[in-house]
């Protein structure tokens, strides 16, 4: 058999679905929220030349976000307010110069605006802790170690150890080998894609290759370097008796020692770790769960013993509500056990989260719906969107045979990008409100009532329903937000499932996770209700539900299971 190698035309028909990119740009528009479109629209204000303002809302679009969404106006300057005091004729260039330039509105500095309407980052918590540990009294070297632990915590305020430290103990054998390839250990811990290099073949390319190879072989040197410290932990002179949960105990101080380069002392470590844990709340800076809630005990409590030893050793069983279990091993009635448990639910397993910030995140509705005449009425709110036009000048210049033809091409496509976007917007602007309005015809009954008539809603139905494809549905909803009597609500939140009665109406998934919380909020806690039962329970109120489904709720509820819910 011989080959040929040979060069060929050959005509193929074919179709191919090709996306322009001002088709693209109007997906785009469609899917932005309200303030995020008005970002938008000032970005290509500043990018098209071709595009502008309206004159009677030019100055009110130069406004601040917040303020045009009050409908205020910028507030005055400390600069134009002193002036109201200062007669006139004291006002000369020298002044005007060493204030700086006044200017209309128009010629104000837009970027100290922005920033003096952005919030300031929060406090952290690791700088909520550094300040306390300012105040605390201790050797320079000690306080300088105490810091560096307080930021080496973790946003719950944990200590931990290296996420391979732990696997890689497990996989060690007694003369200090591994078991299996260190391969394998990132593998269970980061996953297989994280230690695999894809083959050279067809669709491949060598950059995805070598980017697949640079990052095994990172993970690999991380996972050698925890390695590394384990074996120095093990090499001190007490390592070799040291079980695995003390190895762990010490991992995140011998780390910070070697990075520093031996300039502290293990004393010094240990003794900025006790400083580190007397700050509040209490039991920051642990390295596990179980040191964590230690450091929350009170040494002079009359149950401090029983505490203790429920935290060192039956931790796990506590989890999973082994009671009879516990109480046989540390030879404990279930009564004075219970109490013992009881007591223990006051501490907190995650101290740090309490001093954490929380994410403040501004919700701007992109739909209001309000009662009018007795009838519900959508309306859109387009308070941050300036209404935009075409200049003139570049429009003549477009038209103009007379012109350069670069002139006419460049304003030709100027004034193109500029129609599209007000066309994009636009449309936009009635696809949400098109769409607003059917899922709140739907929901009229959640208007007045509340959550118990939610009903089930499908975006193929509302797409059916306008006559438009169910994606364009969904990136219309998409981070947008109603302000209703109800309260401000994701547009998606309307949008569930059902499950079909013996009436033959269908009720939604929201209210069958209501039922689920209802039966087992009214169980027998000493005989709690197994999912099984809990999917009787619902037939007999006319649902037909799997028991699956019912674990599915159960768990996105967060409620434990019947094991876990039993009271002794």
């Amino acid at each position: 058999m011989r080959l040929e190698m040979g060069m060929e035309h050959r005509l193929q028909l074919q179709q191919k679905l090709v996306l322009a990119p001002m088709i693209i740009q109007s997906i785009e528009i469609l899917q932005l929220p309200q303030l995020n479109l008005a970002e938008y629209v000032e970005q290509q204000l500043q990018e098209n030349e071709a595009l502008e303002v309206e004159q009677e809302e030019a100055s009110q679009a130069l406004l601040p976000l917040k303020d045009r969404l009050k409908g205020k106006e910028a507030p005055a300057s400390e600069h134009d307010k002193l002036l109201e005091f200062v007669p006139q004729e004291f006002v000369n260039e020298d002044w005007e110069e060493f204030s700086g330039p006044r200017g209309s509105s128009d010629d104000r500095d837009r970027k100290l605006e922005a920033l003096q309407n952005t919030a300031g980052r929060a406090a952290s918590l690791q700088d909520k802790l550094a300040d306390q540990l300012r105040l605390a009294e201790a050797e320079p070297e000690v306080m300088e170690l105490a810091e560096l632990l307080v930021w080496s915590t973790d946003e719950q305020g944990f200590l931990r150890p290296h996420r391979f430290a732990k696997p890689l103990l497990e996989a060690t054998a007694d003369d200090g080998s591994l078991k299996k390839p260190l391969a394998d250990v990132v593998a269970s811990v980061d996953g297989v894609s994280a230690v695999k290099v894809p083959q050279a073949k067809a669709g491949v390319t060598p950059e995805e290759i070598a980017a697949a190879r640079d990052a095994r072989d990172k993970s690999l040197q991380e996972a050698q370097q925890v390695m590394n410290v384990i074996d120095l932990i093990r090499s001190s002179p007490d390592g070799a008796d040291l079980t695995e949960k003390e190895i762990l105990l010490r991992y995140p101080l011998v780390e910070i020692l070697q990075r520093e380069g031996g300039r502290f002392t293990w004393e010094q470590a240990e003794e900025a770790l006790r400083l580190v844990h007397t700050l509040e709340p209490r039991g920051v800076c642990g390295r596990t769960e179980e040191e964590t809630l230690l450091l929350q005990l009170d040494p002079d409590d009359l149950l401090y013993a029983e505490k203790r030893r429920l935290i060192e050793h039956h931790l796990d069983d506590v989890t999973k509500n082994r009671l009879q279990k516990i109480s046989r091993e540390m030879d404990l009635p279930i009564e004075d056990l219970q109490l013992v448990l009881e007591e223990l639910k006051s501490l907190d397993p995650s101290p740090g989260s309490r001093l954490a910030p929380e994410a403040a995140s501004l919700v701007y509705p992109d739909v209001v719906v309000f009662e009018e005449h007795g009838q519900w009425v959508v309306d859109l709110v387009d308070s941050l969107l300036p209404s935009l036009t075409v200049r003139e000048d570049f429009v003549r210049v477009m038209n103009d045979k007379d012109a350069p033809a670069p002139q006419r091409d460049m304003a030709r496509k100027r004034v193109e990008g500029a129609r599209w976007l007000i066309d994009a917007i636009q449309q936009r602007q009635a696809t949400l409100t098109r769409v607003a309005e059917r899922i709140f015809f739907h929901q009229r009954a959640w208007l007045d009532q509340g959550d118990v008539a939610l009903r089930p809603l499908k975006m193929q139905t509302v797409a059916d329903e306008l006559g438009i494809h169910v994606s364009t549905v969904s990136r219309a909803i998409a981070d947008k937000w109603a302000q209703t009597p109800q309260g401000i609500k994701p547009l998606k939140f309307f949008f569930t499932g059902g499950t079909e009665n013996e009436s033959g109406e269908v009720e939604s998934r929201h209210n069958v996770k209501n039922r689920v919380k209802e039966i087992i909020d009214g169980e027998d806690g000493a005989s709690p209700l197994s999912d099984d039962d809990v999917a009787a329970k619902l037939k007999e109120q006319g649902l037909d539900v799997a028991r699956r489904t019912v674990t599915k709720y159960r768990k996105q509820l967060g409620i434990a299971s019947s094991r876990q819910r039993k009271k002794w």
